[in-house]
């Protein structure tokens, strides 16, 4: 299957990664258009939840991201200048950039096409492709065509 992706944040770029490995052969082209180190945002976090599904989903991405990741197992909320403890909640959290490297270098290790600095006018670039998928954000291109 030939896949074309609009969108080169955490979302499409962890979209290719979990089609190569549903099946290795589809040919996947993702098409952002920044630079491949720009991000907006500071961070990303993830509930446990989150991660072991992310572990579950691909486990060698997984482990990347596990590596950079910022931990927090007690919450502390402040009411009236009076501070609650919460337990029993685990959150990770990541820098986006950092985040986005680690996702663009397994795309890259798996065969997916990432095409950087590349504004769409029209998807004509993915005529060819059996798949449109528009992870292109709120203001998504894809979905106003």
């Amino acid at each position: 299957m030939k896949i074309g992706i609009v969108g080169g944040g955490p979302a499409g770029l962890y979209f290719a990664l979990l089609m190569k490995n549903l099946d290795s052969s589809h040919e996947i082209r993702l098409v952002e258009q920044n630079p491949p180190d720009a991000t907006y945002g500071w961070g990303v976090v993830f509930s446990h939840r989150a991660l072991s599904l992310l572990g579950n989903s691909d486990r060698d991405c997984y482990l990347d991201i596990n590596s950079d990741l910022e931990i927090w197992d007690r919450l502390v909320i402040v009411h009236k200048e009076e501070p609650v403890a919460i337990d029993g909640s685990l959150f990770s959290g990541i820098s986006r950039i950092r985040l986005l490297q680690i996702l663009q270098e397994h795309c890259r290790r798996r065969g997916v096409k990432l095409q950087f600095e590349t504004r769409l006018d029209d998807l004509d670039i993915f005529a060819d492709c059996d798949l449109i998928v528009g992870a292109d954000g709120v203001n998504s291109f894809v979905r106003q065509r």
